[in-house]
């Protein structure tokens, strides 16, 4: 249930840096004068503010999950397959399993370990 609240609070907070984000933009785009020249608070101007509710919202927007996304381990394994170029007969209808996912990212770590030594 946590996630469902963490959910819906990074919607919240992405509509309120939005709303602000939005407010500074128009305001600029109207007076160009103000990003630089008028302090919100001492020492901070308007592009100050732009950059950080910018932050904000990106952020909470990323951390907001996609609605319709499905777990798919066989297509995340196609997609692997493809750039890798290493696909045993074996594997042919076993993509889904744990046995393969553990193959390949035990290969990678050994792979990862290899380049870096």
């Amino acid at each position: 249930m946590s996630s469902l609240y963490a959910h819906i609070r990074c919607r919240f907070v992405s509509f309120v840096a939005g709303a602000f984000t939005a407010v500074l933009v128009l305001v600029s785009v109207i007076d160009p004068d103000l990003v630089l020249r008028f302090e919100i608070s001492p020492h901070r101007n308007v592009a100050f503010y732009l950059a950080v509710f910018g932050g904000i919202l990106t952020v909470a927007r990323g951390m907001i999950p996609e609605e319709n996304r499905v777990f798919d381990p066989e297509l995340l394994m196609t997609e692997v397959i493809t750039y890798t170029h290493y696909m045993p007969e074996e594997w042919k209808a076993q993509l889904h399993s744990r046995g393969v996912g553990f193959f390949l990212s035990l290969s990678s770590m050994i792979q990862g370990l290899n380049f870096a030594f």
